[in-house]
Formats: structure tokens, C-alpha cells, sequence
């Protein structure tokens, strides 16, 4: 079984000293990087709770593709593609929630 962590991570993104806190998943691999990547796009119009939920989600279906390995055989690339369906899921369904989405400070109220 693989392991997965999820953890508060301080990323700089550029010469100044400002620093973002991020959740990222850690993998045996290293940093799962399109999640990372999705939230650092995500940074500046998202709060640090939704963030969570969503790394957390992202954890659980992680952890499932390592239980049900057997079952599928998904290449890295299809794997990316599905991650991007995810994601892009997810902001649909908040989308629905709130559909004045821009103005929406936290649509699941969680």
C-alpha cells in the first residue's frame, strides 16, 4: 500500500519573501504536483479551508486508486486527465452551489 500524506506546505513562488501556505500530498514519488498546481492557481481567489477539503478529496481518491490498483491499470497521463476531470467536477459543482460564484466567499459554508 502506497502512503500518502497530506501537509502544510510553504511555498515561495517567486524573489520576494512573500510565502503561500499550501496543503500539498506527499507520495512516495515526492510532491503530487497537479494537485499543487491546481491550488496555486487557485491561491488567490480560494481560502486556505477549501483548499483542505480539497486536498483531503484528493487523498481519499488517491487512496482508493492505490487499494483498487488491481482493478484498473491507469497510465500517467490518464491519470492526469482524470485528476483534471476531477477538478474540473468539483468547481462545476461549487458553481451550482454559488452560482454568484466570484462574489462567494465559501459555498459549502463548511
Amino acid at each position: 500500500m502506497s502512503a500518502i500524506v497530506k501537509v502544510q506546505a510553504q511555498i515561495k513562488t517567486d524573489n520576494t519573501v512573500f510565502l503561500l501556505n499550501i496543503p500539498i500530498l506527499l507520495t512516495e514519488q515526492g510532491v503530487f504536483e497537479p494537485l499543487l498546481d491546481y491550488l496555486l492557481s487557485q491561491s488567490h481567489i480560494k481560502s486556505l479551508p477549501w483548499m483542505n477539503r480539497v486536498a483531503f478529496s484528493c487523498l481519499l481518491f488517491l487512496d482508493y486508486m492505490a487499494a483498487n490498483r488491481g482493478l484498473f491499470q491507469i497510465q500517467a497521463f490518464f491519470f492526469k486527465i482524470l485528476f483534471n476531470v476531477f477538478c474540473l467536477e468539483l468547481s462545476i459543482k461549487l458553481v451550482m452551489i454559488c452560482p454568484d460564484f466570484i462574489g462567494c466567499q465559501d459555498p459549502l459554508q463548511m
